[in-house]
């Protein structure tokens, strides 16, 4: 990940939508909205990491 990846950002976020892709790519099923509530952010933040992740692998 570049090194500004998570800078000034709160990295719930980011965990958050790691743990998506990975559910995702292991085909357990859960909603990005259900890991946003369980980690405390909001959903498009979690939404906008899972694609910036997606571009960067």
């Amino acid at each position: 990940l570049p090194s500004n990846f998570i800078n000034g950002k709160d990295p719930k976020s980011l965990i958050a939508a790691i743990i998506y892709s990975i559910c995702k790519n292991e085909n357990i099923k859960i909603t990005q909205k259900t890991l946003a509530k369980m980690t405390g952010v909001n959903e498009a933040s979690v939404r906008y990491k899972v694609k910036e992740i997606g571009q960067i692998i």
